[in-house]
């Protein structure tokens, strides 16, 4: 999937509280190089329940989003604490092949 253009993200026939408890999307990418990168939006806690993906260049591939809820500390890897989701939705996506090279 070529990433011209912005993805929303819209969760959509749940109840209204689950727009209350902080939220966040974490994405999955190939860059122009063909490697991986990521990112996450801000924590939202404001009721919304959208959010627009907006791509970071034309010649990215989105490969893997997810929308993620309901967070618990955990001990961190370095020390302190992380916060871990309890709740998820995925989305995957098979990149396109590269330039040139044979289809499966």
């Amino acid at each position: 999937m070529s990433w011209a253009k912005p993805l929303s993200v819209t969760v959509s026939r749940v109840p209204d509280a689950v727009g209350s408890t902080p939220w966040t999307v974490y994405f999955r990418y190939l860059d122009a190089k063909g490697e991986l990168a990521d990112g996450r939006s801000e924590v939202f806690s404001d009721g919304r329940l959208a959010y627009t993906l907006q791509p970071l260049t034309p010649q990215d591939q989105l490969t893997y989003v997810e929308v993620q809820s309901a967070f618990v500390l955990v001990p961190g890897d370095q020390g302190g604490v992380d916060f871990a989701a309890t709740r998820a939705w995925l989305l995957l996506v098979d990149p396109l092949p590269a330039a040139g090279a044979p289809q499966q």
